[in-house]
């Protein structure tokens, strides 16, 4: 079986970008009866919060580059026979390439899957807007549609789609294999530790604000930051030093951060499947986080023995009183860092995902 795999590859950073190097890498030694080759995409930056400006430039800026991907597409269809497109999206204006594509490949009798990677088709589904469209015209194109939580999954259903799956995103073994070089580092006490863009959406201001009502803690911000949030964020510090702005370090650096913090925090306001909290679950951190996208699936929020603590976004004092929680309670702590390490390591195996990912090619 050939399967074309079109995703955004070949940028530094992203959430899509590391699964489908995790996916490729892990295929190089499964092959599964699988040949896989990739069609390198980029995605606009179609997690932004869409203005009327960001729309009308993202369109423009987007007719450039999709019409390179199309180009691209239609000379690998040509020069190389193919059973199945797979198509990685982050949807917003993208769905437009990406049913552009779909629209190809069906004229060549070649089947396609629209795999979503972001959690807000349940809010999407109520707001029917022309997001909302775009996503009903995919999936209606689609010969397969793949979703990444459950939420998602039953808002397609509901929709009256037979066509969707449900897929977590994987460990890498990678990961893992960084994880067992650090088994041994000892967890530092009230060590907090954000992995991530340090964005508004990604909830920094709330956790500064939150740590800086919280005496005796050490945060450290880890991830790409602008000089403008970098000042506000110090500001609310105000210019104490328990806050530690790291910004970008390698995945290795990011690893050993998690097998040393005593608290993992993500207080996102959307999100799709993080790589950061699988691995910080792999690594056995304490995770406070939000319930958006796949995170409650992910921590098994609502089971009697939860892998961490979600707290409503962009709300200061229930962060501050769940780190504080954490803190004071270290046998909560740890439980907690124990149930996701086991959690992770079998609920999101990438042997399993990868075996799955294979039958939905193969039924499709």
């Amino acid at each position: 079986m050939r399967v074309l795999f079109a995703t955004p590859y070949s940028q530094a950073t992203g959430g899509i970008v590391q699964w489908a190097r995790h996916i490729v890498q892990h295929h190089t030694t499964n092959p599964n009866g699988v040949e896989l080759n990739v069609l390198p995409m980029n995605n606009c930056g179609a997690n932004d919060a869409v203005t009327n400006k960001r729309l009308y430039n993202r369109i423009t800026r987007g007719i450039a580059t999709y019409s390179h991907v199309i180009k691209s597409l239609k000379h690998e269809l040509d020069t190389t026979r193919y059973d199945i497109l797979h198509i990685a999206t982050s949807a917003s204006i993208s769905l437009v390439k990406d049913l552009w594509m779909m629209r190809i490949t069906k004229r060549k009798g070649i089947k396609s899957i629209l795999h979503f990677h972001f959690g807000r088709i349940p809010s999407l589904a109520k707001e029917r807007n022309w997001e909302w469209r775009l996503i009903v015209k995919a999936v209606r194109t689609a010969t397969k549609v793949i979703v990444i939580d459950k939420a998602s999954y039953d808002t397609l259903k509901r929709e009256g789609f037979t066509n969707i799956e449900l897929l977590p995103n994987p460990l890498s073994p990678m990961v893992s294999s960084l994880i067992e070089n650090y088994k041994t580092a000892e967890r530092e006490p009230r060590r907090l530790l954000f992995v991530g863009h340090c964005v508004t959406t990604k909830g920094v201001y709330e956790l500064v604000e939150a740590c800086a009502k919280i005496e005796g803690i050490h945060l450290r911000l880890v991830g790409p930051i602008t000089e403008g949030v970098k000042q506000d964020l110090e500001k609310i510090a105000d210019g104490n030093d328990w806050l530690d702005i790291v910004g970008c370090i390698s995945l290795e650096e990011v690893i050993r951060e998690m097998c040393r913090c005593s608290i993992f925090i993500l207080p996102t306001y959307t999100e799709g499947f993080p790589n950061v909290i699988i691995e910080s679950m792999a690594a056995g951190a304490p995770i406070i986080t939000t319930p958006v996208g796949a995170i409650p699936e992910m921590l098994d929020i609502t089971s009697d023995s939860p892998c961490g603590i979600c707290v409503a976004p962009k709300q200061v004092e229930p962060l501050r009183e769940a780190i504080e929680q954490l803190l004071q309670n270290n046998d909560l702590a740890t439980l907690l860092g124990q149930r996701a390490k086991e959690r992770v390591t079998t609920v999101y195996a990438m042997s399993s995902v990868w075996d799955k990912l294979c039958n939905i090619w193969k039924i499709c």
